[in-house]
């Protein structure tokens, strides 16, 4: 079954079409990437999922409904998750505060705002577990700021976890990681599914063919190839994309 799907989604800056005609399918449980070139078009794709902007032509459809003029926060309701290039977390308070903030936030407890913390029992039960399966369990009680830029990077995705995620919109997670940092980051990914629909944007295309389920790679605002890893590996059409021989 397809969580997402994208029909003729395409974006026009002026004169520059960012992405055309982009039709994606998603499936339940599974983890896609997206690949391509620097400019390819990756990033407005995740914008456009994510509600960020606009579409000039195209829907997104979710769960099947369709949802390409609902806003960000509205997405964030219905299971629609994100982290970006660039780091967002509170530096001062704690791994634990960071992600247990995010889940009252996106939940019932969000109006209640004289509770104590220590009373919000499911919030910090979820938030343990979301730490436990990002390996963090250890650094709950650590500063953001005091943790390294690999954890950091974790702890965002887990603050994308948050609450009742469906859909994991990932950019680049490695980005800025030192380079034994990375399989425990391809590894911590691949762990995320099947209880979270993961869609990646990484440009490691060895980590991506090794932990996909499917990937798509655009270039130029086009889709020019999608399937499985081993159909993408041996691609004369990708291999020109990355190459730049045209």
């Amino acid at each position: 079954m397809a969580l997402l799907r994208t029909i003729g989604l395409t974006k026009d800056f002026g004169a520059l079409r960012a992405l055309d005609q982009v039709d994606l399918e998603v499936q339940e449980g599974t983890l896609h990437s997206v690949v391509g070139p620097n400019g390819a078009g990756k990033t407005t794709l995740f914008n456009l999922i994510s509600g960020f902007i606009k579409p000039t032509e195209g829907k997104v459809e979710f769960n099947n409904r369709e949802i390409t003029h609902l806003p960000p926060h509205q997405m964030a309701h219905l299971g629609i998750r994100r982290s970006f290039q660039i780091i967002t977390l509170f530096p001062e308070l704690t791994a634990l505060e960071n992600v247990r903030l995010a889940i009252q936030a996106r939940g019932k407890e969000r109006f209640s705002l004289f509770k104590k913390a220590s009373d919000l029992r499911e919030c910090l039960a979820q938030s343990h577990e979301i730490l436990r399966t990002l390996g963090l369990a250890e650094k709950a009680e650590h500063k953001a700021c005091e943790l390294s830029h690999g954890e950091q990077r974790l702890l965002d995705i887990g603050v994308a976890m948050a609450g009742e995620g469906i859909l994991l919109l990932l950019d680049e997670p490695t980005s800025g990681l030192a380079h034994d940092e990375i399989p425990m980051m391809a590894e911590t990914i691949k762990r995320l599914t099947p209880k979270h629909t993961v869609v990646l944007i990484e440009h490691r295309v060895d980590m991506v063919l090794s932990i996909s389920d499917t990937i798509t790679v655009i270039d130029f605002g086009r889709v020019i190839a999608q399937g499985p890893p081993e159909v993408i590996q041996n691609s004369e059409e990708v291999s020109r994309a990355y190459l730049g021989v045209r």
